[in-house]
């Protein structure tokens, strides 16, 4: 485990993002830097379908692209405030409206599926020492044999964009959806040593790249990848999303009641059987169709 260098706590929120790239470095008891980062910024990409209950329906002519944001006949909506995301951000000519999940680039296109390359723009939920550190992430950055100055996690809230565009009268809006893996940040007393990951993707400094100060400040991984240019296998996805509003398929019929003999059937099913697979379906969906993309800076 890192040690780390007290110093009181890191308080006051960075102003916007060069505030936080230029923030000085400071190993406090909760940083490593004299402002507090308001968000993360990184890539997904995600997959739009007119409905995963009928694979062969297609995209109705006229169809907008939804990474032609600026396109009048789109509509992007959010439930953060998008105007002061992007005044966050406009010291890297962001957009002056800025969604959490921003569509950048089409990177795969057919008349029944879309998958999008995305910007992420993720509001910071807590920072702090990394205390309890999961074996994944133990093993990426080699927590085992390299000595870091410090250690410190960064937690994220859930982000979510709405895409609405109407065609011949008909509403076709798509509400994309995540939440970003907690970030692990290390750094060894040459600033020049580090290591970033989520414990499944991961940035180094084994090779020549940008400064810690950089990494740490502005990209603050979420997914640490600068660009797309490995296309859909070098970016986690955030699944795959059908249009809002449709109606779901009826339920299956029930099957066939047991007479009555004075025991309740459903009873008998273990609760924590149940519960797990609960849990199982929920982790299927976060993490359909991620991809392991480890990436030395």
């Amino acid at each position: 485990m890192p040690a780390n260098a007290a110093g009181g706590p890191t308080e006051g929120a960075c102003s916007d993002i060069q505030d936080q790239i230029s923030s000085t470095g400071q190993i406090t008891d909760n940083w490593f830097q004299d402002c507090v980062p308001q968000y993360g910024i990184g890539k997904a990409e995600f997959t739009i379908v007119p409905d995963e209950d009928n694979p062969s329906e297609e995209f109705p002519e006229g169809f907008v692209d939804l990474s032609d944001v600026d396109n009048p006949a789109i509509t992007v909506t959010s439930s953060y405030d998008m105007a002061a995301i992007g005044a966050y951000f406009s010291g890297i000519e962001a957009p002056q409206s800025v969604a959490p999940i921003f569509p950048a680039t089409t990177l795969e296109g057919t008349s029944t599926s879309r998958t999008y390359g995305a910007s992420i723009f993720a509001p910071i939920a807590t920072i702090g020492l990394a205390t309890d550190v999961p074996a994944s992430v133990t093993a990426e950055c080699s927590l085992d044999t390299v000595s870091y100055t410090g250690g410190w996690v960064a937690t994220y809230k859930p982000i979510d964009a709405t895409f609405s565009q109407t065609i011949d009268g008909e509403a076709w809006n798509y509400t994309i959806t995540g939440t970003p893996k907690p970030s692990y940040f290390f750094v060894g007393e040459d600033t020049d040593v580090y290591c970033i990951t989520d414990g499944e993707y991961t940035l180094t400094s084994e090779i020549s790249g940008p400064s810690v100060q950089t990494l740490f400040g502005g990209v603050f991984t979420y997914i640490p990848e600068q660009v797309f240019e490995d296309g859909p296998a070098g970016l986690q996805s955030l699944g795959v999303f059908s249009r809002d509003g449709l109606v779901p398929p009826p339920a299956p019929a029930p099957a066939p009641q047991l007479a009555a003999t004075g025991t309740d059937a459903a009873s008998l099913a273990p609760v924590g059987l149940l519960a797990a697979g609960v849990l199982a379906v929920g982790g299927a969906l976060v993490t359909l169709g991620a991809r392991r993309k480890r990436r030395n800076a």
